[in-house]
């Protein structure tokens, strides 16, 4: 019994923290990211945060400290591409990166710096697309930085 139970109870895979270069994590302070976010879904699970930027971000603490969170986000962006975090200074952006809706970009801003990160969830999503094989999300970013320099 305990066998067919233990990954259940195990609980959702460890997010995994994208490692950027310097340089990286500099252009995306300038461009006002905070945060990047990908989630994923697991059959057994449900949603999951599957990599992260930055563990010291609002959107970050929100999901790892209560995973029901992330299952309202995955029905808030089927409505909307943004909302306001409760502290009013963190705007977060998502995106779908599936067709089902399981899927989903993340990208945690602010309301002055809400264009660039428009632009660069829009540029990441339909680079990565559903793919989320690390080193292809870790290119896609590092391609869009250099674009944007």
């Amino acid at each position: 019994m305990e066998e067919f139970f233990g990954e259940f109870l195990s609980g959702p895979p460890e997010p995994v923290q994208l490692r950027l270069s310097r340089r990286a994590l500099k252009r995306l302070r300038v461009l006002g990211i905070r945060n990047i976010c990908i989630t994923d879904h697991d059959e057994n699970f449900g949603p999951y945060l599957k990599y992260y930027v930055n563990k010291r971000s609002a959107i970050y603490k929100q999901i790892t400290e209560n995973l029901a969170f992330l299952a309202d986000i995955l029905l808030l962006a089927k409505d909307t591409k943004e909302m306001l975090l409760r502290d009013e200074r963190s705007l977060v952006l998502m995106e779908f990166l599936d067709r089902q809706g399981l899927r989903l970009a993340i990208v945690e801003t602010t309301k002055e710096f809400r264009d660039n990160a428009i632009d660069f969830l829009g540029r990441l999503v339909e680079m990565i697309n559903d793919n989320l094989i690390y080193e292809e999300i870790m290119s896609a970013i590092e391609r869009i930085i250099e674009a944007a320099d």
